[in-house]
């Protein structure tokens, strides 16, 4: 066995401050990223995963570059009265290893205890596994989607937050993994592995709704240009 890392380590090579977990829930508490691993998974298939982490390490360098050049606009704005013409660029990321990297972490948050109300030999279904490991796909509808509403703000931090959306089956069968809900610097992703996402949604605003896409094709922003995502 070898200690897996709930959140990537790429993420925050440096150390975290967190929230949320048994030993730490109502406080933040500064700790170093390996205090935040679990021995539930062997050394090869650790490794087999670490193409995921390097993906979600894509994604978030290129949404931090993003937001640099954002700022760095605002601030050239602020102090010459004039706006700046900067470079347009064009990202690309892997969008379907980005997805399999949230389930893998949701996978992480259940398996190692972090979840409450789930069994202590919970083990994950086999075809979520399978898809984590890109050996079958998920159900139509279902996989990685991007919750905006239009015209809000995006406000980047060097932050992850997780929350889980559990399946709880009928007449006592055990709970499961529905999907999740998640903040990525700046940008709230959800995502269903068994019923279709948009099933899942309700509006919490009529007059100027939330909406959830499913597996985003490209990303605008403007003035600096665009994060296009390959499926």
């Amino acid at each position: 066995m070898s200690r897996e890392h709930l959140i990537s380590k790429a993420l925050f090579p440096g150390g975290v401050t967190i929230r949320g977990f048994s030993w730490c829930a109502d406080q933040f508490k500064r700790v170093g990223v390996n205090a935040l691993a679990a021995n539930i998974l062997c050394r090869k298939h650790n490794s087999d995963l670490s193409e995921l982490d390097a993906a979600a390490k894509d994604v978030w360098n290129v949404l931090r570059e993003v937001f640099d050049r954002l700022e760095d606009i605002r601030m050239a704005e602020a102090i010459t009265r004039t706006t700046p013409r900067p470079e347009r660029r064009k990202y690309r990321l892997d969008g379907t290893r980005l997805e399999r990297w949230c389930f893998k972490t949701t996978i992480n948050m259940v398996a190692s205890g972090n979840v409450r109300n789930f069994p202590g030999d919970w083990e994950p279904r086999r075809d979520l596994v399978d898809y984590v490991f890109g050996g079958r796909a998920l159900p139509p509808g279902c996989g990685l989607g991007l919750a905006v509403v239009v015209g809000e703000k995006i406000v980047d931090r060097d932050h992850v937050s997780f929350d889980l959306m559990r399946f709880v089956g009928r007449d006592g069968e055990p709970p499961d993994i529905e999907g999740f809900l998640m903040a990525f610097r700046g940008l709230r992703l959800a995502g269903s592995s068994i019923r279709p996402l948009e099933s899942l949604h309700t509006p919490t605003n009529f007059a100027n709704p939330e909406q959830v896409l499913l597996r985003p094709r490209k990303l605008i922003f403007t003035g600096v240009g665009e994060v296009a995502f390959k499926w």
